[in-house]
């Protein structure tokens, strides 16, 4: 058996540098990693906390998707990416669709983006991830001192997803979903308030 060093983000291991394989729970980068299904080499990296003001573990608060409600729902916005890796992406079509208009400060996905400028709401997929690992994910919030998936009482949170939905018959509406499984994603309408939880994706 070879000597393992640890040098930056790699180990010299015989000699060879081999990159540091994260697992569930891990932390890295002020966060937690979310799953070993890497895209391009990175991880998805869940935010320590739920959306708060004061980004520190205060008091979670909730948020509309798109708080636009005014004689009929909302446009599309065109943010209907599901997979692994595109929810920075879904978040970035969120933010330019609504802007110049009066609800773009109010969104989940700008908030996001002004809590911690890093990270994004999770894709579709991205969110099943953190629903399928959330045991190993919670326990690692925990080793940091972050927020957990589910609140005091066990329940899990529901929070959004950046993935818009037509399946409900017009763009009014976008997933959400609570970190436990077996649990289907919800169609909510987009000015409900919810939850908010990053995600980001980060090359060890």
């Amino acid at each position: 058996m070879g000597l393992g060093i640890g040098i930056g983000n790699a180990i010299l291991f015989n000699n060879r540098r081999e990159p540091i394989v994260y697992e569930v729970g891990d932390p890295l980068a002020g966060g937690v990693v979310a799953s070993t299904t890497t895209v391009n080499g990175q991880y998805l990296v869940v935010s320590k906390y739920f959306y708060n003001r004061d980004s520190s573990g205060g008091t979670i608060e909730e948020e509309a998707w798109d708080a636009w409600n005014i004689g009929g729902f909302p446009p599309d916005t065109g943010a209907l990416g599901t997979a692994l890796g595109t929810g920075p992406t879904n978040t970035d079509t969120i933010i330019s669709a609504l802007s110049g208009g009066p609800w773009l400060t109010t969104s989940a996905a700008y908030i996001v983006r002004q809590w911690l400028p890093n990270y994004s709401l999770p894709s579709k997929d991205e969110h099943e991830e953190i629903q399928k690992n959330y045991v190993e994910i919670n326990a690692g919030l925990i080793n940091i001192g972050g927020d957990n998936l589910n609140n005091s009482s066990g329940f899990a949170i529901t929070f959004w997803t950046s993935t818009e939905t037509t399946l409900a018959g017009n763009g009014g509406y976008a997933f959400s979903g609570k970190a436990i499984l077996p649990v289907a994603f919800i169609p909510s309408i987009k000015s409900t308030t919810l939850k908010v939880r990053g995600i980001k994706w980060v090359t060890p």
